[in-house]
């Protein structure tokens, strides 16, 4: 079995070509960790955000808004080394949703590159798995943002879901500036047959 959680000969490898910073319960931003465990911080040579690995009953990954918990075993470790690596590779990206100034969740996807149309499957797959259609009726009514984020990238990417609310406005405020009583049709023609 793998050992609880102390920083591994193979995590060590997997980091030594960072900055690292070790974080203890002493200082005031880290005082959630209990006494003896540590954090250690990844510094991203790009200037993005950095990864957090917390040494702990187990190991918890941070990057983002996104965080993993690796239980003390062997399954545990093993997944935590692929995941590490998989982001330090840039073959992971994060994606959070917001909805207006409310976070709904974010997840990971196993991709290089970050993908507007698997970013939303993954989005709606992620919540209908967790048991959260609710919050996809929601995001469908009032729209949501999908930040994706990875560490090999210097930016974020932002992908925009339009909910109901924001297209009914749009074509009402479409309407009114036309002049339009029908709105499927430009004002003085025939009707096209497309909608809008």
């Amino acid at each position: 079995m793998a050992a609880a959680s102390p920083l591994t000969d193979e995590l060590k490898a997997l980091i030594e070509n960072y900055e690292t910073l070790t974080h203890t319960s002493k200082e005031t931003d880290y005082d959630f960790l209990k006494k003896g465990q540590s954090c250690i911080e990844i510094r991203n040579p790009l200037g993005g955000e950095n990864l957090y690995l917390e040494l702990e009953n187990g190991w918890t990954l941070d990057f983002n808004d996104w965080n993993a918990h690796y239980d003390p075993t062997d399954e545990g470790y093993n997944d935590l080394l692929k995941d590490l690596r998989s982001f330090l590779d840039g073959n992971m990206y994060v994606v959070t949703v917001w909805s207006g100034e409310e976070w709904i969740c974010s997840f990971s996807v196993n991709q290089p590159r970050i993908n507007e149309e698997v970013a939303r499957k993954e989005a709606r797959e992620f919540l209908h798995t967790a048991g959260l259609d609710e919050f996809v009726k929601y995001i469908r009514k009032n729209g949501a943002k999908l930040l994706c984020s990875s560490w090999t990238s210097k930016g974020n990417r932002e992908i925009r879901i339009r909910g109901s609310k924001a297209v009914q406005a749009s074509r009402a405020a479409k309407n009114k500036n036309k002049g339009s009583k029908g709105g499927n049709r430009p004002t003085g023609g025939k009707p096209t047959g497309k909608k809008r």
